[in-house]
């Protein structure tokens, strides 16, 4: 049996990839690792920081076949780690959400496949099951004929708030941000912006998303496309104070910062309750010829949904679902594993929908 390992297992997606590696690999022989162990967590810790001796860590993720890397935010990190498991000679499956991380670990492709080491990347929410329902929607497209694309990710007001993405959505807020633009990667201003009229949710904030380097393999004809995410706990004077911050540029108070929202924010979360659907990702197809494609997938946290995404690729992996050859391997390059990882997410509850495109 596989040995898997998952780093950054405490955080909140470690802790989703944990809950739903044992539910689709039970028995399989699980372990986790963070800076400081959990009591939480009842499976074998190891201890893992980016910050020790390279030696140190490559020679405890070589006890591993795969690990499941869970660490951020991506774009702090980079393919650090996957450097450390090609060295290791371990697997390693990522959720990755980074355009800058994306490049480097892409980049790594001929090292993994001289070692024999399989990364597969961008198994996540955005990319990941994005990637995955924009090539659902492309292959029931023969013409492939959008033209715009517009993702939103609604993160419900009752998430739980982890650091790593607080810390993110800190750079975010006052960076600029990369998009297409007919046809073309162009960076654009910081944006927040209220959402459109009639959907009620607050305000958008642009987001990048390594979705861009890819989706026009599925729509050539594609011009324009955007990321952009919606928090729930974020009202409009925090969002635009936030945005105007000139600290949560300094890496150190911003890592600080997240740290501390995220406990407050954990603990109201854990008095009030937790409410079904807290993260709803739309993507808006448009051909121009025809009303507009929703694409609508949904989840309890987005941090669920990404855990239960990775957890899914890993154990689709181990029991000949998807192919894993040596070398980096995309999630949109899994296409025979595209079913089955969306049938197993509609048995945990999270589920993929479809409405309008008529001809």
């Amino acid at each position: 049996m596989s040995r898997i390992l998952v780093l950054g297992g405490t955080g909140m997606t470690g802790r989703a990839v944990i809950r739903y590696l044992g539910a689709e690999l039970p028995g399989a022989d699980l372990a986790y690792s963070a800076r400081r162990p959990s009591k939480q967590i009842g499976l074998p810790f190891v201890p893992f920081d980016t910050r020790a001796r390279r030696a140190e860590n490559v020679r405890r993720l070589a006890d591993f076949d795969w690990a499941i890397i869970c660490v951020g935010p991506f774009e702090e990190i980079g393919a650090q780690i996957h450097e450390l498991c090609v060295e290791a000679r371990t697997n390693c499956v990522d959720v990755n959400d980074s355009i800058d991380a994306r490049r480097q670990i892409v980049a790594l492709d001929r090292s993994c496949a001289r070692a024999g080491v399989a990364v597969l990347t961008g198994c996540g929410l955005s990319p990941g099951l994005s990637s995955v329902i924009l090539a659902s929607a492309a292959n029931r497209d023969p013409d492939r004929s959008v033209r715009s694309a517009d993702a939103i990710l609604f993160i419900g007001g009752k998430q739980e708030p982890g650091p790593a993405s607080l810390r993110s959505m800190f750079a975010t807020l006052g960076a600029p941000w990369r998009v297409l633009s007919q046809g073309r990667e162009v960076t654009l201003p910081p944006a927040l912006e209220r959402s459109p009229a009639g959907t009620d949710l607050g305000y958008l904030v642009g987001y990048e998303s390594p979705d861009i380097d890819r989706v026009r393999d599925l729509f050539p004809r594609l011009d324009d496309y955007r990321y952009r995410v919606c928090f729930g706990q974020l009202d409009a004077d925090a969002a635009e104070r936030l945005q105007r911050a000139r600290f949560l540029r300094n890496r150190w108070l911003a890592e600080r910062l997240a740290r501390l929202a995220g406990r407050v924010g954990a603990r109201r979360v854990r008095r009030r309750g937790v409410s079904p659907d807290n993260a709803v990702l739309t993507v808006a197809l448009n051909s121009g010829d025809r009303p507009a494609t929703q694409l609508v997938a949904t989840g309890d946290s987005s941090y669920g949904i990404t855990g239960a995404v990775a957890a899914i690729i890993c154990s689709a992996v181990l029991r000949g679902q998807a192919p894993a050859r040596p070398g980096v391997t995309e999630i949109l390059d899994l296409a025979p594993a595209h079913p089955y990882l969306l049938a197993r997410l509609a048995r945990h509850g999270i589920c993929a929908t479809e409405a309008g495109g008529g001809e």
